[in-house]
């Protein structure tokens, strides 16, 4: 979901666009409360008319069923802060934003803050994992990694399309949730610098020698190891990971909503019988009472 914010010339009613905000929403299909309001903040925005803009969402029911978040079994991951930044002062580098990667490929950017030491993202997005086969899943947990790019050095350039900057990677291993009943995962990793071209030196080795040519190793004195830059995150899954058996899990929602049937026929039936022994104890009353 994004926000455009346009300006409206009085004179000539012409509208010109100032800048747009995006908004994350995946977040509400892990939700299982009831009435929960949900507030994205944007300051220091580009539109100087404008100091700050607040937008709240309510939902007053789960977008999901208990039989679809079952089958559909969301992974939310909260991208929560990464501190230590290296940060510049100069005018001529971009917001912060980080990137975060997952297992098959898929990714989610943050909202764009301010250089400084410490970026508070408190980004939440969710991955549908029970679509993928559970033994694939699992292995990809296993041997692969999700990972954090961090984007401090970005800068304003005229061709900003074909421009690459250096950035820093923290990983992270979502494998302890292929433990049993492991529902949630704390981790941090500190940020790794990574070259702006990944060099293939296949070809490129000096005569009797192993030392690989035009490559830069990581320096000792690199900013984010000086600081001590860190990567912070919380994952959520909604069930163990497993197979999910449509006929059986089908069928006990319809031996739920049956029963529920019958609650509430039950719970209705005891309100009228409470109602007519009211009824008949006031006209007791007034047969004694005449």
């Amino acid at each position: 979901m994004a926000v455009e914010i346009w300006n409206t010339d009085r004179e000539t009613q012409e509208e010109t666009f100032l800048e747009k905000r995006e908004m994350d929403l995946s977040n509400l299909l892990f939700e299982t409360e009831k009435d929960k309001e949900y507030t994205w903040k944007f300051d220091k925005m580009k539109t100087v008319a404008i100091h700050y803009l607040n937008f709240t969402l309510s939902c007053d029911a789960p977008l999901l069923s208990p039989f679809l978040r079952n089958k559909l079994n969301p992974l939310q991951v909260n991208l929560i802060e990464c501190k230590d930044i290296p940060y510049k002062t100069e005018p001529n580098f971009k917001p912060i934003y980080g990137v975060f990667n997952f297992v098959d490929g898929r990714s989610f950017r943050t909202l764009d803050f301010p250089q400084d030491e410490k970026c508070k993202f408190k980004h939440k997005h969710v991955f549908f994992v029970g679509h993928m086969d559970p033994v694939s899943l699992k292995e990809s947990l296993t041997t692969k990694i999700v990972s954090v790019d961090l984007h401090d050095c970005d800068e304003y350039v005229e061709d900003e399309e074909n421009a690459i900057f250096q950035h820093g990677r923290a990983k992270f291993s979502f494998r302890d949730f292929l433990r049993k009943n492991c529902l949630e995962v704390k981790l941090r990793s500190d940020v790794f610098p990574l070259k702006r071209n990944d060099v293939d030196n296949t070809t490129n080795l000096d005569l009797n020698t192993t030392a690989k040519k035009n490559e830069k190793t990581v320096e000792r004195a690199c900013p984010y190891l000086v600081n001590s830059t860190a990567a912070i995150l919380v994952a959520n899954l909604a069930r163990p990971i497993a197979p999910f058996d449509h006929d059986i899990e089908l069928k006990k929602l319809k031996e739920e909503e049956k029963a529920a049937k019958r609650l509430a026929e039950a719970t209705e039936e005891g309100k009228d019988a409470t109602i007519e022994s009211k009824v008949t104890d006031k006209k007791k009353t007034i047969d004694k009472s005449e």
